[in-house]
């Protein structure tokens, strides 16, 4: 009679853990979400690129929002939407979407020519999938 009453023990153990183990590992962990980095990183880099290249400064200076967005447009992939901003300290949110999953970049200039300007660019982006 012992012989049972220990079996059945064991077999409730291994029971045990084997829906111990089920309910931990049963599970796959989730994806990581890095689009939303992925754009984040592609409009820094199509911000720096354009300062390499010269021209996002002088965009800066002379405060041409327009010609700036249009660069930038030329630079990131056709799926990628965006707003940018040349302010100093707050920026104008109009034109951005409040549905969309939005990353928002900032990039500071600080010279051009020798001459202190003290702006910042400030670029919202998110993907039109």
């Amino acid at each position: 009679m012992k012989g049972y009453i220990y079996t059945i023990e064991v077999l409730m153990t291994i029971a045990i853990i084997a829906v111990t183990a089920g309910f931990l590992f049963g599970n796959s962990p989730e994806k990581p979400d890095t689009g939303s980095g992925l754009v984040k990183e592609r409009v820094f880099s199509a911000l720096e690129y354009l300062d390499a290249a010269g021209l996002l400064r002088v965009y800066v200076a002379n405060n041409t929002e327009g010609a700036l967005e249009g660069e930038i447009a030329a630079v990131l992939p056709v799926n990628y939407l965006f707003e940018a901003e040349i302010c100093t300290y707050d920026c104008d949110t109009t034109n951005v979407p409040g549905n969309r999953s939005v990353v928002s970049v900032n990039y500071y200039v600080a010279t051009y020519r020798g001459d202190f300007i003290g702006k910042k660019v400030k670029a919202w982006a998110w993907t039109d999938a």
